[in-house]
């Protein structure tokens, strides 16, 4: 077996595809050749999408689960949407975890 690399921009648009409405995890494996996801795989990605548009706004690939990497995910997402800050903007998280 072959072990291929993505860039971040590839498998952001991977994991992308999987989220879509009506994707097929299962399928978009089988297309882009990749085992079926398992918590053996040995990397995790932390996502954070906008509950509004369901748009994702910041994420980070790695191979720990740790608050860092969490916080990374986070941090991008908030300076995505409010690069002006957050100060009186009504920002609410949320975690499904």
């Amino acid at each position: 077996m072959t072990r291929r690399k993505w860039s971040a921009e590839e498998k952001m648009n991977i994991v992308l595809e999987g989220m879509a409405p009506g994707g097929n995890i299962s399928e978009v494996c089988r297309t882009h050749g990749i085992l079926q996801p398992s918590t053996t795989s040995g990397e995790i990605s932390f996502a954070v999408m906008d509950a509004f548009d369901k748009e994702m706004i910041g994420y980070k690939f790695s191979r720990f689960c740790r608050t860092d990497e969490l916080l990374f995910a986070v941090n991008q997402a908030i300076r995505t949407r409010f690069p002006n800050g957050v100060k009186d903007q009504g920002l609410t998280i949320r975690s499904d975890n």
